[in-house]
């Protein structure tokens, strides 16, 4: 790691806990609707369930997946129903009806 005045580099290599909050001030409380994201439930199923998505990845991109989305397919048939292919990555998961 250098460390001249002109130029550092700061590489993390575990994550670190937010120490304080960053959000608005809601003395008046919050309208509207309240959400959550994609990610926070990514990460709650990693942390909190046990959930090993990289386990999921390799169930899904089997090698039969990886050449049909190498020849250009747009689904492939996958258990009860299809998963949905943009730009060679798998986009989502379609149940049959």
């Amino acid at each position: 790691m250098s460390k001249s005045k002109s130029h550092r580099k700061y590489i993390y290599t575990e994550r670190r806990p937010v120490t304080k909050a960053r959000t608005p001030n809601h003395s008046k409380g919050v309208k509207g609707k309240i959400g959550i994201s994609d990610h926070a439930l990514v990460r709650y199923c990693e942390y909190e369930l046990g959930v090993d998505f990289d386990e999921l990845r390799k169930k899904l991109l089997t090698p039969d997946a990886i050449k049909r989305i190498r020849m250009g397919a747009a689904t492939i048939p996958y258990g009860n129903g299809k998963l949905m292919v943009a730009d060679n990555t798998i986009t989502t998961f379609i149940p049959n009806k």
